[in-house]
């Protein structure tokens, strides 16, 4: 499958989302359980991120790959003019396109059912409902896909952006892309390659990030009384 074909795919499954179908009572339980999820990432890995840049990357990684803040935005880009897109981009950045596209959309979904089985309140959410939901809505091999996918993402940014003439050729092609109104993809893709490279190198950091949230995946799996070790927002 081509950067074209996954990117069709990862736009069909997003758009066919729950969330786009005008429920707001559900996009408020959405809303509080991603909020719940990105606090608890930020005070899981708060060692993690004391290094220069980390939180930067964090940022980027947490709140716009696993949170998909302003994913409807590029994705109605992508949707629009995908042809265009991959005509002007660069492969490469678009092959990372298309594999973050896959890693935020798989969140969104694994989040939609998680927040289905989780009790309809207003009060905070508690780890037993958590883990309990968590148990119900997923399978192990589909978490190993989406941490799989993260890390791909990353690597694949932060390979690019180590590699100074693609880097420049991406830079170049700001104002095309602005003209082919692929400003919000252009936007998300800059925002990536600085946040990621704001590292020496990302991987560290996304191996710990990702070796960490696997265990908690198996603990949660496991119905262990303090799957996140004591740390929940």
């Amino acid at each position: 499958m081509d950067n074209g074909q996954r990117l069709h795919q990862a736009l069909n499954q997003y758009f066919a989302l729950k969330q786009h179908h005008g429920d707001a009572a559900f996009m408020a339980q959405l809303e509080r359980l991603q909020q719940w999820q990105i606090k608890r990432l930020f005070a899981t890995h708060q060692n993690a991120l004391t290094t220069l840049g980390a939180e930067q990357a964090a940022n980027f990684l947490f709140y716009e790959v696993y949170g998909g803040a302003n994913l409807m935005a590029v994705a109605k880009d992508i949707q629009r003019a995908v042809n265009k897109a991959m005509a002007i981009l660069p492969q490469a950045v678009m092959h990372a396109a298309a594999v973050t596209l896959e890693a935020a959309v798989l969140t969104q979904q694994l989040d939609e059912a998680l927040c289905i089985n989780l009790p309809t309140s207003n009060a905070p959410l508690t780890v037993a409902d958590y883990t309990t939901a968590y148990r119900t809505s997923c399978t192990p091999e589909q978490r190993q896909r989406q941490l799989a996918l993260i890390a791909e993402a990353s690597h694949l940014v932060d390979r690019y952006v180590r590699r100074r003439l693609l880097l420049s050729s991406f830079r170049i092609m700001r104002r095309p892309a602005y003209a082919a109104r692929l400003t919000n993809l252009y936007d998300f893709l800059d925002h990536g390659f600085q946040a990621l490279g704001s590292l020496p190198s990302v991987s560290p950091l996304v191996v710990a990030l990702t070796h960490e949230e696997n265990s908690i995946s198996q603990r949660l799996f496991a119905a262990q009384p303090d799957p996140f070790n004591g740390v929940s927002p």
